[in-house]
């Protein structure tokens, strides 16, 4: 288990023959962290339906999945160190919260069989 970018721990899944798998990305309910706006997120049917809609209004692009939140502009790493872990191809809003059809790297899928990401 990770702690999630919500504050809530993830199991993340992938299978040894690399094909996509459904991730729950953000589960129903208030959380909680202070670089969240007024420190406080509700995942709720509505917010996690307006992801989709978003996403859809946008073509329903791929989604690239970076390691650790490292490929945003604003966190200062190197580029070496921005690489994707994998993609992001259908959202779905479910009655549980927001879940991701996720292919991984292969490097990006030892890491999860081995419990390490």
């Amino acid at each position: 288990m990770r702690p999630g970018y919500h504050g809530v721990a993830l199991r993340l899944k992938a299978d040894a023959d690399g094909g996509p798998k459904w991730q729950q990305m953000f589960p129903m309910g208030k959380f909680h962290r202070p670089d969240f706006p007024n420190g406080s997120i509700t995942v709720d049917a509505k917010y996690c339906t307006t992801m989709v809609a978003n996403w859809m209004k946008r073509g329903k692009p791929e989604l690239p999945i970076d390691y650790f939140h490292r490929g945003a502009s604003d966190v200062p790493v190197p580029n070496s160190e921005k690489v994707a872990a994998g993609v992001i191809s259908q959202l779905e809003a479910r009655a549980d919260g927001l879940w991701a059809l996720t292919s991984w790297t292969d490097a990006a899928r030892a890491k999860i069989l081995a419990n390490e990401l």
